[in-house]
């Protein structure tokens, strides 16, 4: 009769469906077998990519989406233009935001080529592609053979 009144896998739990992972942060503790069921579920971390976060960064997708947009080399307002769309309708852009975008740009492999003419004459940037070639065009581009 004991077990009819506790569930079957847990020792005491009143969140009804949570999954293992949760449950074991919680320190709600699994009987025998269901802890060798959870640790199948945990995968071999050697296994695991090197840095699969890579790339992946909110700044780093927002300077993919300016290179892509403008389909040339691009300044750092502009990259801000785009990796803090949102913040941008309600304050002016701070320094933090150039030293992050001057980051992502230089992590996702952009290349420094140059001056703009404009006033306060940021920095070019061009983004590499997987040959090494300057210049990678993201839209398809208008390359006439």
């Amino acid at each position: 009769m004991q077990a009819l009144t506790q569930p079957n896998s847990w020792q005491s739990t009143d969140m009804g469906a949570v999954s293992l992972e949760i449950a074991w942060r919680l320190g709600l503790r699994p009987k025998r077998q269901t802890s060798r069921r959870l640790a199948q579920l945990r995968s071999n971390l050697l296994h695991r990519p090197a840095k699969p976060a890579k790339g992946n960064g909110r700044v780093q997708q927002g300077c993919l989406r300016a290179f892509w947009a403008h389909n040339a080399a691009i300044t750092a307002p502009i990259a801000i233009e785009f990796a803090y769309a949102v913040r941008l309708i309600s304050e002016k852009p701070r320094r933090s935001f150039y030293i992050n975008a001057t980051r992502a740009l230089e992590s996702i492999g952009a290349q420094r080529i140059g001056r703009a003419k404009t006033i306060g004459r940021p920095y070019l940037w061009k983004l590499r592609d997987m040959d090494g070639n300057m210049g990678k065009e993201l839209n398809g581009g208008n390359k006439r053979k």
